[in-house]
């Protein structure tokens, strides 16, 4: 990623992307699942996922049944 760090901004933009945001509403959803891994960015991550209706775009299962998961 070294190469594309500083332009990360830019990358986004020209490929269509946009940030998603941690709003007190999604931040209070991820603090209340019951999660039981130990990494605290997955319940965020699902909660923002929820909160705008998108799917996830990830690899680990631990999302499954949760939210919507493609990969």
């Amino acid at each position: 990623m070294e190469p594309f760090v500083g332009r990360l901004a830019a990358l986004l933009g020209e490929q269509g992307g946009s940030v998603a945001g941690f709003d007190p509403g999604v931040c209070i959803a991820a603090g209340m699942m019951a999660w039981t891994h130990h990494d605290p960015f997955e319940p965020l991550l699902a909660a923002t996922a929820m909160h705008h209706n998108l799917p996830l775009v990830s690899a680990d299962t631990v999302f499954d049944g949760i939210i919507t998961r493609v990969w």
